[in-house]
């Protein structure tokens, strides 16, 4: 009996649509494997599948999942092509389009159709839209079989390994006597994919089956324990312990590690394992441990580009941004148009106050991937540093557009309308931002700002002493609240969180101008005038009054 399992990213179609370009031929071949890996334990039970295509392939977690067995059967029960075709056009056994006209005989589905849509749909893998999709209207179709059977195949992909290419090639035969079976395809892949490693065979040794979900329909078969398990690493492995990735929650990060450790245990330099384990420590914001595996990784192929990519964003968010920097330099030099990559960069030389250099990355991350909100909202926190207000805007609406309720660029968006004096709109994605994370020290500060400049001075310092309670050390905050207690006429209070924010922002002109202003209200003109030695040594000598805000 198999089961029904959801699957998060939907059919393999719409995961390449999506997701293509954030794919590494890292990925692509171990999509390619995972699915030859599925087969070959098809094919030792003795069952074909006969309708494979990227539709009744789902994806989860990156993990393929074969579906739809409505017209998988035994090699003995395998009906002959009269009947009426399940599948597509372009991913069936050409030798089926010859029907009764072959010979004598008629054609039945064998194991090395399953080959031949092995080889379509590593084409398609390679460049992420199915084959001949522009042939696919009716009046199209007998066409279109005809050039199949003539020996039409799609072109080859640039940039595409030429031993995948071989793979592909070959399985796409037109004669089935001259495709490789499913042990050869699945041996040179994992070859491809190993780089020749040939000591991952050791793990080999105790994971070997995999695990077969049914969507549709319920198929009983004696004798059949198949399964495709839930591996963060991509692996295909047999469940020879009950527990191992075998999990219910593949959310659950601690048991993913703990499977992959035990992995390591048997293969430690194993380059997959060592960036699966970086990735998930990453995602748990553990990212002094992601670095600890992503350098064992790259110790072992220092060429890495996802390796590479994944690290620098680990040392972004450590605030290392020349680490970053040099990492993501080095995987874009290998990878070029890896929007990922290029995104990450951008945002890296955003923290770093370049500004032309971010946003020239985003501006080419956004034309390989336009609708990336993250990309898109960074591009308009950039924009907003460069006070180019009404560009920011236009970015982080479209990333709102996208993604709704994204608590980071309401907050950008929030603070972009107070600079343009929209002080309402403002106000309204604050409070939102904050009903998704009410205890955000950033936006809590940002919309006491904005009820200051309304003239809301309770509510302004409602917010500001709530978010220095989080941050008590934060200069920003401190001068703001020093500036909402000078409007609220409680001048020592003013004079005191000033005071503060300036040890620890000594020169920044904003909240000397603000010191000063203070000190001049209360007529301490001795203090003024030593504040005023100081500012002038920073701020032009012709410098008025600076507005608040």
């Amino acid at each position: 009996m198999f089961v029904l399992e959801y699957a998060d990213s939907g059919t393999l179609r719409t995961y390449l649509r999506n997701n293509f370009k954030y794919l590494s031929w890292y990925d692509k071949i171990n999509f390619a494997l995972q699915i030859a890996s599925a087969i070959k334990c098809l094919h030792v039970e003795g069952i074909i599948h006969r309708d494979l295509h990227s539709n009744n392939i789902l994806v989860h977690q990156k993990n393929i999942k074969l579906t739809d067995f409505g017209l998988s059967r035994r090699l003995d029960e395998a009906t002959n092509s009269n009947q009426k075709f399940g599948g597509i056009i372009a991913y069936i056994d050409p030798q089926s389009f010859e029907g009764s006209r072959r010979g004598n005989k008629i054609f039945k589905f064998n194991k090395k159709s399953d080959i031949y849509s092995i080889g379509i749909l590593m084409w398609e893998i390679s460049r992420g839209y199915p084959p001949f999709k522009d042939d696919n209207e009716p009046y199209q179709l007998a066409s279109l079989i005809v050039d199949i059977k003539n020996g039409l195949r799609e072109n080859h992909i640039e940039g595409t390994p030429p031993e995948y290419i071989k793979i592909y090639t070959d399985c796409w035969q037109h004669n089935p006597d001259s495709r490789p079976d499913i042990q050869q395809v699945f041996l040179r892949l994992k070859d491809l994919s190993d780089n020749n490693d040939h000591d991952i065979n050791k793990i080999d040794q105790y994971f070997n089956t995999l695990k077969i979900h049914e969507t549709i329909h319920s198929v009983n078969y004696s004798n059949s324990n198949l399964f495709i398990s839930d591996s963060t690493d991509k692996i295909l492995m047999q469940d020879f312990s009950s527990s191992l990735l075998n999990y219910d929650d593949i959310g659950d990060y601690e048991k993913r590690l703990l499977d992959l450790n035990k992995l390591l245990e048997i293969d430690p330099n194993n380059v997959k394992i060592l960036i699966s384990c970086g990735e998930i420590y990453r995602m748990m914001n553990r990212y002094k441990d992601s670095l600890v595996d992503f350098n064992k990784s790259l110790e072992i192929e220092p060429d890495n580009a996802f390796a590479l990519k994944n690290r620098g964003t680990a040392y972004y968010h450590l605030n290392k941004y020349e680490e970053s920097l040099a990492d993501l330099d080095r995987s874009l030099q290998i990878e070029p148009r890896d929007a990922f990559a290029l995104k990450y960069r951008g945002n890296t030389y955003r923290m770093m106050k370049k500004y032309g250099e971010s946003l020239a990355d985003f501006n080419k991350s956004l034309e390989i991937e336009p609708n990336d909100a993250f990309a898109l909202s960074r591009r308009g926190s950039t924009y907003y540093l460069m006070k180019k207000y009404e560009e920011s805007l236009a970015d982080l609406n479209k990333s709102l557009e996208i993604e709704p309720n994204n608590a980071w660029t309401l907050l950008q968006r929030g603070e972009t309308y107070r600079k343009m004096k929209k002080y309402e709109e403002s106000l309204a994605d604050l409070n939102k931002s904050l009903e998704i994370e009410p205890n955000h020290a950033s936006t809590l500060s940002s919309r006491g700002a904005t009820y200051r400049m309304m003239k809301k001075y309770e509510e302004s310092l409602a917010d500001l002493n709530k978010s220095l309670e989080i941050n008590p050390n934060d200069a920003w905050i401190l001068r703001h609240r020093g500036v909402t207690y000078r409007m609220m006429k409680k001048y020592e209070e003013s004079l005191a969180d000033l005071n503060k924010s300036l040890e620890i922002e000594p020169n920044d002109t904003f909240t000397l101008s603000q010191h000063e202003e203070t000190c001049r209200i209360m007529n301490k003109h001795k203090e003024s005038s030593k504040i005023q030695i100081v500012s002038n040594k920073i701020i032009a000598p012709t410098l008025k009054k600076i507005r608040v805000g």
